[in-house]
């Protein structure tokens, strides 16, 4: 582990848009950065929600992102909606912009930079966001969690795949696996958390592959097989995530 006191955790710092796109470029796969929802949305982050948003710094280098956004939620927590990411990324800048208070914190992304993976940041990340959702009187904090490792099993379900267990019965996905040691549950997976639409030419792009037929086609990290219809000249990924709560009551 790194020397904490070498840690700093800014939010509203001038350029952090750039800092944390810099910091991130290299750590999704081409087609992750084609999400119409976060294209659209994603600087609103930094102007109406600059204190949820934050860079750590170790020994004054970029380590970690945090990004999140607030939102209103008046059902049980078990109910949140199948749609995931994008349905929480829309919420919370609706709710904000109809001025409704909000009462959970939603979790957007969790990123080190890979210099610095190994090291049990990512732990410490996800405490930190908790600890801004208390500072925020918020009642829990919601994530859409993509698995680290299911891309490597994309035709599996996500249901069997959070079935998955270690021999000491925590989950058998590393991400999952941090975030329920962090104290989470996880509740249920949500189906249609993303969904990347493009032409055949535009995925070809962003996979280096080319594609002569119409299906279901295994792309390197995506989590589930992505369709495409070559007669409509359209390439679809809805990629599944899965809900963890962290309970912040006391």
């Amino acid at each position: 582990m790194s020397d904490f006191t070498a840690f700093q955790l800014k939010s509203g710092i001038p350029g952090h848009i750039d800092i944390q796109s810099r910091l991130t470029e290299d750590l999704w796969d081409e087609f992750m950065f084609h999400d119409p929802v976060s294209n659209a949305l994603w600087g609103e982050l930094f102007t109406s929600f600059p204190e949820y948003q934050q860079t750590l710094f170790v020994s004054g280098r970029p380590a970690g992102v945090i990004n999140a956004i607030p939102l209103q939620w008046d059902k049980p927590l078990d109910a949140l909606p199948d749609e995931g990411w994008d349905w929480a990324f829309q919420k919370g800048v609706e709710d904000h912009r109809k001025k409704r208070t909000p009462d959970l914190l939603c979790g957007l992304q969790i990123a080190v930079a890979e210099e610095f993976q190994g090291q049990g940041l990512s732990a410490f990340l996800v405490q930190s966001m908790k600890e801004t959702a208390r500072d925020h009187s918020l009642k829990a904090l919601i994530i859409p969690v993509r698995p680290t490792w299911k891309s490597r099993y994309p035709l599996t379900s996500m249901d069997d795949y959070i079935s998955w267990k270690c021999d000491d019965g925590l989950p058998f996905d590393p991400w999952l696996r941090i975030h329920v040691k962090c104290g989470g549950t996880i509740l249920h997976p949500c189906s249609h958390a993303m969904t990347i639409p493009g032409t055949v030419a535009q995925w070809e792009e962003w996979t280096h592959l080319r594609f002569f037929q119409s299906g279901d086609h295994i792309i390197p990290g995506a989590l589930v097989p992505v369709h495409m219809d070559i007669e409509h000249n359209q390439g679809l990924y809805v990629e599944p995530n899965v809900w963890v709560v962290h309970h912040l009551e006391g």
